[in-house]
């Protein structure tokens, strides 16, 4: 349905899981330090942050690395330690923080032209959403691993100090996103039908989760 004004059918094909918040070349040890902070974050994340006091920048992926090193900006999220350290962003700033508290799990999709896919065949176009779902498996794995793999990595890095964000900070930005979100969703139809399915899920899904994965991974630090 949100998709039909652009013609085009969207699928599923790939996810990086929950990212970080990002690397800091300043320590973030309550609210106050968000105050001018130059950070690259796109999107609502960008808004958010723009409101907690921050100043936010547009930087290219590729361009992160010297913005970071120079001191054009203070701080910068990208993605989680798989993808970040391969553009070496530990090398440019020393605070990692955590968690990515604006994307707790992107996805990725292959999008196809509406009228395109209504000249396959049933069996064609089922083929592309089996392979849209195989694709769609296989990154969340290899960023699973990835992730863990490279975190290990930075975590034996004696110029990168991996930290948790600040309750309060993590308190300010969720009430700051949720004004954020409903205001958007108070001028847009569309996002506001998008944000009632996914808060309608939320209310079914969280209890859920702190019965089965939060309590066993709760139960294996016993």
């Amino acid at each position: 349905e949100i998709y039909e004004p652009f013609n085009v059918i969207p699928c599923p094909a790939g996810n990086t899981g929950t990212q970080m918040a990002g690397w800091f070349n300043k320590e973030i040890n309550s609210i106050e330090d968000l105050q001018g902070l130059k950070m690259r974050i796109p999107g609502l994340g960008g808004e958010v942050m723009q409101r907690a006091g921050a100043t936010q920048f547009t930087v290219a992926a590729g361009d992160i690395f010297t913005a970071l090193q120079t001191g054009v900006i203070d701080a910068a999220e990208f993605i989680g330690p798989y993808n970040d350290v391969s553009l070496g962003l530990n090398k440019a700033a020393r605070y990692y923080y955590y968690p990515g508290w604006h994307e707790a799990g992107p996805m990725l999709e292959c999008t196809v032209n509406k009228d395109a896919w209504n000249s396959l065949p049933a069996d064609l176009q089922e083929i592309v959403a089996s392979v849209c779902q195989a694709i769609n498996v296989d990154i969340m794995a290899e960023y699973t691993w990835g992730n863990a793999v490279a975190l290990e990595q930075l975590k034996k890095d004696p110029n990168v100090e991996i930290r948790q964000l600040p309750d309060d900070v993590l308190r300010l930005l969720k009430q700051l996103s949720r004004e954020a979100i409903n205001e958007l969703s108070a001028r847009d139809a569309a996002a506001a039908k998008v944000q009632a399915s996914y808060e309608a899920f939320q209310k079914i899904s969280i209890p859920n989760q702190r019965i089965s994965e939060h309590a066993y991974m709760n139960a294996r630090e016993l």
